[in-house]
């Protein structure tokens, strides 16, 4: 391809032109929004220093007393659940029955840092 010099300008005969206009189609998924729930806090609510872990608690709650909404069901001790129990460094199940122990949620998150160790505040911050 011939670059124009500096001293010509580059026509363009438009009227013969393949040039189309440049559209972009996105496909979006479907995002299904989880219906809310009372009684189930922000995963941003904190329990100690860790947020999320006070919402892990209350829908194990709220599972066992048949108030969670089935799409959450399939969810429990997976994806976030998961990193929680992960970082606590604890069984989701071992979890689940501290929490249904009737214990308060400072007393759930004392029992796994008794069995396996406090984190640091920075950890806690990650």
């Amino acid at each position: 391809m011939k670059h124009a010099s500096k001293d010509r300008a580059l026509s363009v005969d438009r009227s013969q032109s393949d040039v189309r206009p440049c559209v972009s189609t996105v496909t979006l998924p479907i995002v299904t929004l989880m219906p809310n729930v009372p009684g189930l806090r922000s995963c941003y609510a904190k329990v100690e220093r860790l947020v999320y872990v006070g919402r892990m608690f209350d829908k194990i709650r709220l599972h066992a007393a048949g108030r969670l909404p089935a799409p959450y069901v399939p969810n429990l001790g997976k994806g976030f659940d998961g990193r929680g129990c992960s970082f606590l460094r604890v069984d989701y199940a071992d979890l689940q029955a501290q929490v249904l122990a009737g214990v308060d949620d400072n007393a759930v998150l004392a029992w796994a840092w008794r069995k396996s160790g406090r984190r640091s505040d920075e950890a806690c911050e990650v």
